[in-house]
């Protein structure tokens, strides 16, 4: 019996680091599905060719750093997309988080001041509610359709989010 215990508890330790790998790799995994898409998405929903991606960008200041997980830029019409890529999207505390990395990209990426932002926070899924409250914070959402593969990311919210720009500009 002792022997049965042993090996059930040796069981229950591989299969928690086995678990504790695999919410690791999800993450990246959610980078790894946008990042060789997101040329085409761009081109697809707003008009311009990608000439700058990075993909896990990071920046080191004197007080702190900046880490961001798809930078990419159309240099030809001044426009700086940042995207945000969460497994679990539908955290507003997430939305909080990345509202505040916005505010550095404006303060750090000093080359980038004269381009217009425009910041996709993308999921594999996202629910309604994520959506709407994206929308009125004038956030592209993003998300993964398996309809084809030069179509595989979607934004769900661009004419929702144009359309509340319109209005605060006028």
């Amino acid at each position: 019996m002792e022997d049965y215990r042993e090996r059930a508890s040796k069981m229950i330790e591989d299969m928690n680091k086995k678990w504790i790998w695999l919410v690791n790799k999800w993450g990246t995994l959610t980078k790894d599905v946008f990042a060789p898409y997101i040329d085409k998405a761009i081109e697809k929903y707003f008009g311009c060719r990608v000439d700058e991606r990075y993909i896990n960008y990071f920046e080191r200041f004197d007080d702190n750093s900046l880490k961001l997980d798809i930078v990419a830029a159309c240099r030809r019409e001044k426009k700086l997309f940042i995207v945000e890529v969460k497994s679990n999207p539908d955290r507003i505390d997430y939305i909080d988080k990345f509202e505040a990395k916005l505010e550095e990209v404006r303060v750090r990426l000093k080359r980038y001041e004269n381009y217009k932002l425009y910041p996709i926070y993308a999921g594999l899924d996202m629910k309604e509610e994520t959506v709407k409250e994206l929308s009125r914070r004038r956030i592209y959402a993003m998300v993964v359709r398996m309809a084809a593969e030069e179509d595989m990311l979607e934004i769900v919210n661009k004419e929702e989010v144009e359309e509340d720009k319109k209005r605060v500009d006028r």
